[in-house]
C-alpha cells in the first residue's frame, strides 16, 4: 500500500518489526492506537519499513513526518491504517450493501 503525504508517495509495510519498533521507540501499541498522533506515528514506522523493503534509504525524522500531517488528514490516515490491519469498515459496509440487494 502507498500513502500520499505532502505531495509525496510513501510505500507502507505493516511488518511485525515495524510494529515492535513503534512500541519500543514511541510506546504506541497497534491494539491501543488512540487518536491522530498515535495513528501518525504507527504509519511513520510502516513507511520507514516500506522504504527499506523497497531498497530506499530512509532519512525522514519522525518530527518531519508529523509536521507534514495536518488535521484535515485525520480521516485519510485512519482509513489507511484500518486498511493495513484489515479492518476497513467502508469496504465491509459496501460489501453488505451489495449482498443485501
Amino acid at each position: 500500500m502507498i500513502i500520499t503525504l505532502g505531495g509525496e508517495q510513501w510505500p507502507l509495510r505493516a511488518s511485525m518489526l515495524a510494529i515492535q519498533e513503534a512500541e519500543q521507540k514511541e510506546g504506541v501499541k497497534l491494539h491501543e492506537v488512540e487518536g491522530l498522533v498515535d495513528t501518525s506515528k504507527m504509519l511513520y514506522f510502516f513507511a520507514k519499513h516500506g522504504a527499506k523493503a523497497s531498497g530506499e534509504k530512509w532519512t525522514t525524522p519522525l518530527s518531519a513526518w508529523l509536521d507534514m500531517i495536518e488535521l484535515s488528514d485525520v480521516k485519510y490516515l485512519t482509513e489507511v491504517l484500518n486498511s493495513l490491519i484489515g479492518g476497513d469498515s467502508s469496504q465491509e459496509a459496501e460489501g453488505k450493501k451489495k449482498g443485501e440487494q
